[in-house]
């Protein structure tokens, strides 16, 4: 029997909104993909972070599992339509979510990670709930998908619990370290980060865009805006582990310049960021974990 369209979108979740609604029977929610990712993605260009959840029923609880995708950032010099070469940025935000929860709580895991794998993308989870890592761990996809403390150091020591040790998947946050204040201060720091300007027919400035204006997701907006020490705000968790270290890679490979002005011979350069987050990680072998798209 042919349904209507009206009937098949009953059949639709709904998008998690802020604050969530631990009533609602249907709490899946949906992945919102704000650019595709690149065609058989390379590794380190995109990289996730997560917060996650631990028991599958629930109608009290205001978590859901979270996944924002980062994608890294490179700049393009390209020619305008009065011939000026100007540099735009690309990447050096966020491309995709999830927010939902599914009972059980096995077959979110199982979103977060399609979501990851569609992105070819390394992983900064909180780890506080293990049920997600010891889902990757079971799927043999920690060891290559999963960062690890050592794989993102922020500040010296100060991701460290007394109870854990960097080979310690992803990060925790408690009273024994800094790492919330870290998270928060990196989101801060892309927030009033410059991607550029408008400028007008006299070259004189009308707009400066940054980070906040590279930011599409209305209601992570909205728990920023609403943020407070009580409530829960998972959102928030998964959008800054993202930036995190996504700006940590950034910072240790540089960014790469396209060059799309015809020249005898077009170049790709490499600059530093910006941002001021340290490296030391090690790099080469994180780098080797990485497979063509195809291969996964």
């Amino acid at each position: 029997m042919k349904m209507t369209q009206e009937k098949c979108n009953l059949r639709l979740p709904d998008e998690h909104r802020y604050p969530i609604i631990p009533e609602w029977e249907d709490k899946r929610g949906v992945v919102t993909i704000y650019e595709m990712p690149e065609e058989k993605p390379k590794w380190l260009t995109y990289f996730a972070g997560v917060d996650t959840v631990e028991v599958d029923v629930t109608t009290t609880s205001h978590s859901v599992i979270s996944v924002d995708i980062y994608k890294r950032m490179v700049k393009v010099r390209y020619k305008d339509t009065d011939s000026r070469i100007k540099t735009k940025i690309e990447g050096g935000r966020i491309v995709a979510t999830y927010r939902g929860r599914y009972n059980p709580v096995e077959k979110g895991n199982e979103q977060a990670w399609f979501l990851i794998k569609m992105f070819n993308a390394f992983t900064y989870v909180e780890r506080s709930k293990p049920n997600f890592i010891n889902y990757m761990k079971r799927n043999g996809r920690a060891e290559r998908y999963l960062a690890k403390e050592v794989d993102v150091p922020v500040f010296k020591d100060l991701n460290n619990d007394t109870s854990q040790s960097n080979s310690s998947y992803g990060f925790i946050i408690s009273p024994m370290n800094k790492m919330w204040s870290i998270l928060k201060n990196n989101v801060k720091e892309y927030f009033e980060t410059e991607f550029g300007r408008l400028e007008n027919e006299h070259g004189e400035t009308t707009k400066i865009y940054t980070g906040i204006d590279y930011t599409d997701d209305y209601w992570l907006c909205e728990e920023y805006i609403r943020y407070n020490d009580k409530d829960n705000f998972d959102r928030i968790i998964s959008h800054s582990a993202a930036i995190t270290i996504g700006k940590v890679y950034e910072n240790e490979f540089g960014i790469p310049i396209i060059n799309e002005v015809k020249e005898e011979k077009p170049k790709e350069y490499i600059i530093k960021s910006p941002i001021n987050l340290l490296g030391g990680g090690d790099y080469y072998n994180i780098n080797k974990r990485g497979k063509p798209y195809s291969a996964i």
